[in-house]
């Protein structure tokens, strides 16, 4: 019965209040070495090689001490059990924790990378870049606004190179009008003077 209060590898000893004589309700053993304070917990190592905590306490109606101990490996398995446990817990979490932040890195990352991307191509002069605008938050905001502004650039882009375009068309035909002028006043100056031998006749 007192085994299954106090536990299979638990001792109970009864001793006699001046220590002397002890018991384990079965025939008589050597006592432990008590504290100079009873009823305080004590560290102490049997002749069996193993570490126990014991306490002792005293019954004053009858002059006795009961002394109970356990091993230390049984009172700290409840705890080992628990830290054995908090540490596959902790490693589970660890290792879910670090997937979902590289999960989340490469969800917030790539848009970014994708954006920096597009933004070096149309630097080297490539104004049909964009970047892929699924999104909604505000990387997909962004993403949207990146790409107005890139449909912006390319759009007076156009508009500049098809001016530019009919600023020459307009130029050379200026050029043109120029050079037929040119050579018209040439022919009415050679129709209007007469040049024989480098003398000008009328």
């Amino acid at each position: 019965v007192i085994s299954q209060l106090i536990g299979s590898d638990a001792s109970i000893l009864i001793g006699t209040g001046d220590r002397k004589i002890w018991t384990d309700m079965e025939k008589l053993v050597p006592g432990p070495s008590l504290p100079e304070k009873l009823g305080t917990a004590t560290m102490y190592t049997p002749a069996t090689g193993d570490e126990h905590l014991g306490t002792a306490v005293p019954i004053k109606s009858l002059g006795w001490l009961v002394w109970v101990d356990t091993p230390t490996r049984t009172v700290l398995s409840p705890a080992n059990r628990f830290l054995r446990e908090m540490a596959v817990v902790t490693l589970l979490l660890v290792l879910v924790g670090g997937v979902a932040a590289l999960f989340i890195s490469r969800q917030i990352t790539a848009p970014i990378k994708e954006m920096t991307l597009a933004a070096e191509g149309i630097s080297s002069g490539d104004y049909s870049r964009r970047v892929s605008a699924t999104r909604y938050d505000e990387l997909g905001v962004l993403a949207q606004s990146f790409n107005s502004m890139a449909q912006q650039v390319d759009d007076s882009t156009h508009k500049l190179e098809n001016r530019v375009q009919e600023r020459t068309r307009e130029l050379e035909s200026a050029l043109s009008e120029l050079h037929n002028a040119q050579e018209s006043l040439v022919r009415q100056y050679q129709k209007m003077f007469r040049i024989d031998g480098g003398n000008v006749l009328f």
